[in-house]
């Protein structure tokens, strides 16, 4: 699932596509994958690919 999603952030192979990248990342990271976790929080943190949300910047950052 981390693949997938950092295919579709990167836009390798696939159109970059951040939603679908935050659904691969959640997915994994609801896995218990530490790595998708960090890149979720970033994401919300900085708002790439979404709006900027602290809340969930902190759930994946932090109580993840």
């Amino acid at each position: 699932a981390r693949r997938l999603g950092t295919y579709y952030y990167d836009g390798a192979g696939v159109k970059k596509d951040y939603s679908m990248a935050i659904k691969w990342y959640e997915m994994a990271a609801l896995l218990g994958d530490q790595w998708s976790k960090n890149r979720l929080g970033e994401m919300y943190r900085d708002g790439k690919g979404t709006t900027p949300n602290i809340k969930k910047a902190i759930r994946w950052l932090i109580e993840s």
